[in-house]
């Protein structure tokens, strides 16, 4: 993530921020904060969980450390501790659910299977599973690498058996809330424990009937972000990259760029899911094939939730304000001109502030992109705040800020995270 977003925050501001101010500058450099100055009282601590005082900051993004019931955990980013809380969460109603009688009629008929792949998962889950959602290749494919197909007559298939667990997953984790692709080992261990019992067990638990506490999933209240989360708990990890190619090539991306960033590894099934869902919103703005090959360069998850973040707001900025005609990437920035001539410029950061560097690029980047007796507008779209001077800057150049997006459009992971759950959706339980 530093790799690009540290470059990505540099040049933007170079760009959009025109002549620099003659006379002597003031800058500011990144400074680590407290969490009682950036969080509600309830994300801060609360049953199960304490966020510690010192938040480190970083390529303009919070790193918080968090001590737990379960075990120490960092998050990165105000959408990432969000995240991270909503999992805790979930691991201790995934632990009632272990405690419960159904879970141990259920997990002793998973002991008796003859598979070899039960067995395993009810040793050692974490090593023999957690990552087979999160691959880039097809569900399918990857257990027919990494399990025997061998049966006994009567008996399911492993390749089966990892589908249904997979679908199980998918269930649990619609219920509680949660990301079912996330990296977080202890969660992905519970969920794994968990909905193997429901695979295996066959006695009639499954993530419907589980008692899950009453926590509901509360990503999204939008139709679009419902429509999203309803899409992800349906379709296994083949059938969502099997529509990104899809729909990619249908916006006019080349068949060597989809492959490209369906291939790159910091990507989850839920980060193509959501980015090229809100590509897909944009209708027929041009230069789609110039994000897509930008994206493709997420080599991590931090990279990628990057991506994914941009590709959201793009999405909510044409529905919600204006139609965007065309999408670009200059210098690594991602643009977007909207039907007005408006520019966008969408950067996800936590906080930002005005530099040396910045003021240095401002000077070097205006002569090579400012013409002649033409005025540009600029919006400038960030998930987090700016410091007062990087804010009083950019608006005396003419930029519109525009701060804390996700409470106009929908960000997956900046949910607002409630200390006390709240009811399920009737539907889904």
């Amino acid at each position: 993530m530093k790799r690009i977003c540290a470059l990505a925050v540099t040049i933007l501001m170079g760009i959009v921020l025109g002549a620099g101010v003659a006379g002597a500058e003031v800058f500011e450099t990144p400074k680590n904060r407290k969490a009682a100055d950036i969080l509600p009282a309830d994300m801060v601590s609360g049953e199960h969980f304490t966020v510690r005082e010192n938040v480190a900051v970083y390529d303009y993004l919070h790193a918080y450390t968090v001590d737990s019931d379960y075990g120490t955990f960092t998050a990165i980013s105000d959408g990432g501790l969000r995240k991270l809380l909503l999992e805790i969460r979930a691991i201790t109603e995934l632990r009632k659910i272990a405690d419960a009688e159904a879970f141990a009629k259920a997990l002793g008929a998973a002991a008796a299977a003859p598979v070899k792949l039960g067995v395993s998962l009810v040793t050692n889950p974490v090593d023999t599973v957690a990552a087979i959602p999160k691959g880039i290749g097809q569900l399918f494919s990857d257990a027919v690498s990494g399990f025997s197909t061998e049966k006994q007559a009567g008996e399911d298939g492993q390749v089966e058996e990892v589908l249904e667990l997979s679908r199980f997953k998918r269930e649990y984790a619609f219920n509680l809330g949660v990301d079912a692709y996330s990296s977080n080992e202890v969660f992905q261990a519970e969920l794994n424990r968990v909905a193997w019992g429901g695979v295996a067990g066959n006695l009639g638990f499954s993530a419907a009937t589980a008692p899950l506490g009453g926590i509901g999933y509360i990503v999204s209240g939008s139709a679009f972000g419902q429509q999203m989360n309803d899409y992800l708990a349906e379709n296994p990890p083949s059938r969502i990259r099997s529509n990104a190619q899809e729909k990619l090539a249908a916006m006019g991306v080349g068949e060597k760029e989809i492959k490209a960033f369906l291939e790159a590894k910091g990507y989850t099934p839920r980060h193509t899911a959501v980015i090229v869902g809100h590509l897909e919103r944009l209708g027929k703005a041009s230069g789609i094939d110039s994000y897509i090959n930008y994206a493709s360069h997420a080599d991590n998850e931090e990279e990628a939730t990057f991506f994914m973040n941009i590709a959201e707001i793009l999405g909510g900025y044409h529905q919600k304000v204006s139609p965007i005609r065309q999408v670009g990437v200059a210098k690594a920035i991602v643009w977007a001109r909207d039907e007005n001539g408006t520019i966008l410029a969408p950067f996800p950061l936590d906080y930002g502030v005005w530099t040396e560097q910045v003021s240095v690029l401002v000077r070097e980047m205006i002569a090579e992109n400012t013409r002649e007796n033409e005025k540009q507008k600029f919006e400038l779209w960030v998930t987090g705040t700016m410091s007062p001077l990087a804010k009083k800057n950019l608006e005396a150049r003419g930029v519109t800020v525009n701060e804390e997006v996700y409470k106009r459009i929908d960000l997956v992971d900046y949910v607002t995270f409630k200390s006390k759950p709240v009811s399920p959706n009737p539907e889904k339980n």
